[in-house]
């Protein structure tokens, strides 16, 4: 079942991916994936009391500050990484989520 937790989290993010690559410049796509794999080791296939997969809710974050308002790649990235900070207690340095 992980397993397929893992590939729903993957074909969001791929879907965040193309769509966003008609108005990010393609230089900036390996930071985006340096974020997007930080915070997925981090939070992983962790759900919401809800259900919802906390990495899916981060890239639906990000689909709306890029594809609908048009922000930039900083906004995409804080946007996926928005939720590491304080995740299960676990505390990470500006700095170390800057790397």
């Amino acid at each position: 079942m992980d397993q397929l937790l893992n590939e729903k989290i993957q074909n969001a993010y791929n879907a965040l991916i193309f769509q966003c690559a008609k108005s990010l410049p393609e230089s900036d796509l390996p930071l985006v994936d340096k974020a997007f794999n930080f915070a997925s080791e981090t939070i992983g296939n962790a759900v919401w009391d809800n259900g919802e997969f906390i990495l899916n809710h981060s890239i639906s974050v990000a689909k709306i500050a890029v594809v609908e308002l048009g922000l930039s790649t900083d906004a995409l990235i804080s946007s996926l990484l928005h939720n590491v900070f304080g995740f299960k207690e676990i505390a990470f340095s500006a700095e170390e989520i800057k790397k």
